[in-house]
């Protein structure tokens, strides 16, 4: 990682690492979302973008973000990378997506499934219960792509 440039240490010092710093042409980090139930939309300050090759570029020209996770079904502080959908009505059953109701500032990392006017957001945690909403209330905001844990 420091021959590529994306993280430098002080010699002086054992085990100190820090990231080198952002580029604007790096993965944002749009925010904060739930992993479990859902949880207010808000700004993320503590890093504001991925170095953009800490991971795979966007080989579909999609607009590419990130969000810190903050819950249990994946790891608190975990960031996960997520493709805004061309399509969002189009997703395929059992892709996880980050979802938001319609009309409220609340967003969950969910496994999507929908059966005719319905929707069902599938947690990995078995601990939380399925989202059971009305299709055209769900916006999909982003499609996941990969998870980033412990540098960010």
């Amino acid at each position: 990682m420091k021959d590529a440039g994306l993280i430098t240490g002080d010699s002086k010092k054992a085990r100190t690492l820090r990231l080198v710093d952002e580029k604007p042409d790096g993965i944002p980090i749009s925010g904060v979302i739930a992993a479990g139930g859902f949880v207010e939309v808000f700004s993320d300050s503590e890093v504001k973008s991925i170095p953009p090759n800490l991971f795979s570029q966007n080989a579909h020209g999609l607009e590419r973000f990130a969000l810190r996770v903050r819950g249990d079904s994946i790891l608190d502080n975990d960031v996960v990378i997520l493709d805004k959908p061309p399509f969002p009505r189009e997703v395929k059953n059992k892709t996880i997506v980050a979802a938001r109701v319609d009309g409220e500032n609340q967003t969950t990392l969910k496994r999507w499934h929908r059966e005719g006017n319905q929707v069902f957001l599938v947690p990995e945690n078995s601990s939380y219960p399925t989202i059971q909403i009305e299709s055209h209330r769900v916006v999909v905001e982003g499609v996941y792509v990969g998870l980033i844990r412990g540098i960010v």
